[in-house]
């Protein structure tokens, strides 16, 4: 089994290392506000949004990200669709509220594919589902979570 594991890991890491920059960014913006919405539910502060998206992301993608991350939290189904908020601040509470409320077990498939199509979006379509989430794990295991990066984008490259 470990023989495989290592086969698989060298298989991705060939992969991560031959993406184009901009799928890259997107990788590490999707790990990185998802990192950010698993410490805001650990740790609330009063805007949403502006606390999701580090300080560092360009522009661009601060706009690009503050569009889609309602829309994509209601996607994956974290909020009653019946609840019928309607801002995107009252959607985002409402999803985190939801977070929150998960086991430490729960949460984490829940983060990795808020991850996956976090990233998915950001690349413009450039990669697929399944690349995406051996992309965005392997990049959280090997790149992200040992070196703490801080985010630091420019997805126009």
């Amino acid at each position: 089994m470990k023989k495989l594991f290592a086969k698989i890991l060298t298989f991705v890491t060939g992969l991560f290392n031959n993406l184009a920059p901009k799928v890259e960014k997107a990788i590490h913006a999707g790990v990185a506000v998802t990192e950010a919405v698993k410490n805001f539910v650990e740790s609330p502060v009063t805007d949403l949004l502006t606390a999701l998206i580090p300080g560092t992301v360009d522009d661009k993608i601060k706009v690009q990200l503050r569009n889609s991350l309602p829309g994509v939290l209601m996607v994956m189904r974290l909020i009653e669709t019946s609840m019928e908020l309607k801002t995107p601040e009252a959607i985002t509470a409402a999803a985190l509220k939801y977070i929150e409320s998960l086991s430490a077990e729960d949460k984490r498939p829940v983060l990795h594919e808020l991850a996956v199509r976090l990233t998915m979006i950001l690349a413009d379509g450039k990669i697929t589902w399944s690349e995406a989430v051996q992309l965005v794990e392997y990049y959280y295991q090997f790149k992200f979570k040992p070196t703490g990066v801080q985010l630091e984008l420019d997805l126009a490259a």
